[in-house]
């Protein structure tokens, strides 16, 4: 199978979404499937990148980066010459749902500019109920969703959206959530048994991951719990635009901690000492953080959002809050440290059910099993509809 994946940013932002790119499209390689990889040269910011590109070379994979036209909303316009040029070499078009590049695609495919199947990956989310831009917009893109042949959501909000309000074809639409290494995020030996107990922040700092209501829990946190404040530290992993926010923090009170940008090998021993993730994003598709977090056993604080909420159903534990709910999310940091510092064996069995469920349901093999055999089942209905 040859794969043409199509990614509007470029592949080198250090993001969640483009970490999950580079780590299906590898394995998808390693299971002998040829991939290509045409991504934007536009980059939200510069002060920081990964070495994505570099890592996707190595495994034998191709990589097209193409100019592009960006607007003040949305993200950048992938130019359409080469994704019709590429696009002949390639069985299917892979892309990851970034608006407008959806309409783009459509247009193509309705002018018979392309001759593949299309398959959408939503790594973001979208919110007609909530957001007026969404809800501006949708109208146009659900036409384009319906003449797509397959969409790949990552949680059960999506899947609802498109299959209950939009009246999309539920065959169209498929629900698998994102993957995780859990050969490498793993539950290790009890490191976490000491005397502080350990809120670990893991996320970029921007204003849609909630670094604002962070601070807010942290500041109220240590002026409304004196006593219990010399026993509980925040750690912060990350980098971003609002990094004030972090700077301020550690500045004022001596329990902030922040790590800066952690490697893998970092992000195991943190997620291992820790004794609970905090997550206060206000949307999200579905977290690479949390899906790390939990491999390791890690319970979670987080807000009551999608893509969340789907794998703390599917864990069986962790504290939701209503986003922005200050109180919400400091009384899941007092009852985890009760949990913890009243029942240390309970605590630790609680870790090992967590690191179970995440093995049974979103390791890679189980993900990549799923996504392998939609990419087999939409180019077999092309073929057959094509004879």
């Amino acid at each position: 199978m040859n794969i043409l994946y199509v990614h509007p940013v470029n592949i080198n932002y250090p993001g969640g979404s483009e970490r999950l790119v580079v780590e299906l499209l590898t394995r998808l390689r390693q299971r002998g499937h040829k991939v290509g990889v045409l991504h934007a040269k536009w980059i939200p910011h510069t002060y920081e990148v990964s070495d994505n590109s570099s890592e996707l070379l190595r495994n034998d994979i191709k990589l097209y980066e193409c100019n592009c036209v960006k607007f003040k909303r949305g993200f950048p316009i992938v130019n359409p010459s080469y994704i019709i040029k590429l696009s002949k070499n390639y069985d299917l078009l892979y892309i990851s749902a970034y608006a407008p590049n959806e309409l783009l695609i459509y247009t193509l495919r309705k002018l018979r500019m392309l001759n593949l199947p299309i398959i959408a990956v939503f790594h973001n989310m979208l919110e007609p109920h909530i957001d007026s831009l969404h809800k501006l917009y949708m109208a146009p893109y659900v036409v384009a969703y319906r003449n797509f042949d397959r969409l790949h959501v990552l949680n059960e909000f999506m899947y609802n959206l498109f299959v209950k309000r939009y009246r999309v074809d539920k065959s169209k639409v498929t629900l698998i959530p994102n993957g995780v290494d859990t050969t490498f995020f793993k539950l290790l030996s009890d490191t976490y048994s000491c005397e502080v107990f350990t809120v670990l922040y893991v996320s970029r700092l921007t204003r849609e991951k909630g670094i604002d209501v962070f601070y807010k829990i942290v500041s109220t946190f240590n002026k409304r719990c004196n006593e219990l404040k010399k026993h509980v530290i925040f750690k912060i992993a990350g980098f971003g635009p609002l990094v004030h926010y972090i700077k301020k923090l550690t500045n004022l009170y001596d329990n902030v901690l922040y790590l800066g940008r952690l490697s893998r090998e970092q992000l195991l021993m943190e997620y291992n000492s820790a004794h609970a993730l905090l997550m206060t994003s206000r949307i999200e598709s579905m977290p690479l953080t949390l899906l790390e977090a939990s491999a390791c056993g890690l319970p979670v604080i987080a807000s009551a959002i999608p893509g969340i909420i789907d794998v703390s159903k599917t864990v069986g534990y962790g504290v939701l809050v209503r986003h922005g709910d200050i109180e919400g999310y400091i009384k899941g940091i007092t009852s985890l440290y009760s949990l913890w510092r009243n029942g240390e064996e309970e605590y630790h069995r609680i870790r090992i059910i967590i690191r179970q469920r995440t093995a049974v349901n979103y390791s890679w093999d189980v993900v990549l099993k799923k996504i392998e055999k939609m990419l087999i089942e939409v180019i077999s209905n092309t073929t057959q509809k094509q004879r």
